[in-house]
């Protein structure tokens, strides 16, 4: 009675999206953990259940790049070719001359009728006096936060990323990642997306796309023109200054840059998250969402998986290998990622004998051997005298 009712209530949870513990700790060749709380979240990468990448962002770290906003021009700096932009912060955002998109420039000189044009290259022969005008609303995304008694450093060439694409739409260009090393695979895709953008907007492929079909990114760059055009309709009915659009949070970013098509699994352990996750990859993704799980259970996700201990280990300066040797690490703590840099440690034998008298040279194993003093004013050998207090060798030369 007690295990029919056990596979009842297992079946139930499955139905619910939840995972049991058995399940959990199945071995997976690639799977996506999400553990978050209301002051951090962290996100782990498994390979067989062992971790090989770790992403810890705390709530109060979240910066605001990649928000987009309408401001409003304060000031006009002619000799810095640059203007503070009213974004609704505390300090005004800073926008220099080349960070002005020429759809802006367009819009300004027909009055806000125009459409836009490429971006041109090359050196800019106007003024920043000739390009915006105090009082003037136009749209902007951070590109820096703010440090100090700085602003945040903002642009006008707004840049939207997905899971296969970025899209540029004050631009024209169609750049190919670098790490897509094959030159008829940059071909292929270049040529997908000539054919798929109808608006002519500009996009850089990214890694992911690697081997995708056209399906595939068509559906992810419809989604991109759609938020676009979302962000300008708001723009049109909102007051400068105004937030119209704002970066994915942790959790959802981690999904978008990391829950690829080769992840088995993406397991969360925190409701809200579960709900939110499940209607983004419906949306960007939806064959995937039978691999995302909710796991309901009282014990930590970390702890079941045993990622805490790796983790320990990992933040370690000195880890030890299993051929014996060790590495030493550097890690370099940013606001969201936890970097390591690996730097081996040379492996050093103890001497043959009892001290440095019995090695070659006179010395340690490892240092070279002591040259000889110079004649100087304080030193003066003579005939009789020996360098460095060695006895003269007796008997003939040898061989």
């Amino acid at each position: 009675m007690t295990r029919t009712l056990k596979e009842t209530g297992q079946r139930i949870g499955r139905l619910l999206g939840r995972t049991t513990v058995e399940e959990i700790r199945k071995p997976y060749p690639k799977q996506l953990v999400v553990s978050s709380t209301p002051f951090e979240v962290r996100v782990a990468l498994l390979e067989d259940n062992v971790p090989v990448e770790f992403l810890q962002e705390r709530q109060q770290d979240q910066g605001t790049v990649g928000n987009i906003y309408r401001g409003k021009v304060l000031k006009v700096l002619p000799g810095m070719q640059a203007a503070f932009v009213d974004i609704g912060q505390e300090k005004a955002g800073f926008l220099y001359i080349s960070e002005i998109s020429e759809m802006l420039l367009d819009e300004y000189e027909s009055g806000g009728g125009g459409k836009g044009g490429p971006r041109r290259r090359g050196k800019r022969t106007q003024k920043i006096e000739d390009l915006v005008r105090q009082g003037q609303e136009l749209i902007v995304q951070i590109a820096k936060d703010a440090i100090g008694t700085k602003g945040a450093r903002i642009t006008s060439h707004v840049s939207l990323p997905g899971r296969f694409l970025v899209l540029m739409p004050t631009e024209t260009r169609i750049g190919i990642s670098r790490r897509i090393g094959k030159e008829s695979e940059r071909r292929r895709l270049r040529q997908i997306i000539r054919q798929v953008n109808d608006r002519n907007f500009g996009c850089i492929v990214r890694t992911e796309a690697e081997g995708c079909g056209e399906d595939d990114l068509r559906a992810d760059l419809g989604y991109l023109v759609r938020l676009w055009d979302n962000i300008q309709q708001k723009s049109e009915g909102s007051p400068a200054p105004h937030l119209i659009h704002s970066e994915l949070d942790p959790v959802l970013r981690t999904v978008r840059e990391l829950f690829s098509s080769d992840t088995d699994r993406l397991l969360i352990d925190n409701k809200e998250d579960y709900r939110r996750v499940a209607e983004f990859v419906k949306t960007f993704s939806p064959d995937f969402k039978q691999r995302v799980a909710y796991y309901s259970g009282r014990k930590l996700l970390f702890d079941i998986l045993k990622i805490e201990p790796e983790i320990t280990k990992i933040l370690q300066r000195k880890v030890h290998l299993k051929s014996g040797g060790a590495s030493r690490h550097r890690a370099d703590r940013g606001s969201r990622l936890h970097r390591r840099q690996h730097r081996p440690l040379r492996r050093t034998r103890k001497p043959r004998g009892d001290g440095p008298e019995d090695q070659p040279g006179g010395g340690p194993r490892n240092c070279p051997p002591a040259s000889p003093p110079q004649p100087g004013r304080h030193h003066h050998p003579g005939p009789d005298r020996h360098v460095g207090g060695q006895e003269p060798r007796k008997g003939p030369p040898r061989p």
